[in-house]
């Protein structure tokens, strides 16, 4: 009898394993037809009322002038609207001027870094050559995103 029972429950045991555990959601509020894209923050005050609030929220940094960041900003800026989702964006000079977790993470611009319920998740490297693909194309930018969060309210 033991043994039927442990068999009765292997294939739930196999079935969550096969679940990513780092797919979540971004706070809702960040899922949005109307304004879909980056939002600036000039002063780094949506970016920290955000950690403060534990949201779950994506964030692109960049440099004014910055050929790498001219050539991103459409890939990441087409999935956005894709998707339907809106990205925090700070300039990395604004950053700078902050005491700032982001820091730890983003030594340079462009970057990418998530947070889930206020903490750090991940980051994209323009200087990593692992993450060359999510820099060059939004597929490659989507398979980056889609290891941490869910594109979506409705998946």
């Amino acid at each position: 009898m033991k043994n039927y029972l442990k068999l009765a429950f292997l294939p739930a045991i196999l079935l969550t394993s096969c679940v990513h555990k780092g797919e979540f959601y971004l706070s809702e509020k960040y899922y949005t037809k109307e304004a879909s894209g980056l939002l600036q923050d000039s002063d780094f005050s949506l970016i920290e009322a955000a950690l403060n609030n534990n949201e779950s929220f994506g964030a692109y940094i960049y440099t004014v002038g910055c050929g790498v960041c001219a050539k991103f900003e459409p890939v990441i800026t087409e999935f956005l609207k894709k998707y339907d989702i809106q990205f925090l964006s700070p300039t990395y000079q604004v950053m700078k001027q902050t005491d700032n977790p982001i820091l730890d993470h983003v030594k340079y611009a462009p970057g990418v870094i998530i947070f889930h319920e206020g903490k750090y998740v991940a980051d994209l490297d323009s200087n990593d050559e692992k993450d060359t693909d999510a820099f060059n194309s939004v597929n490659g930018f989507t398979s980056w995103v889609t290891q941490y969060i869910k594109l979506s309210l409705e998946d």
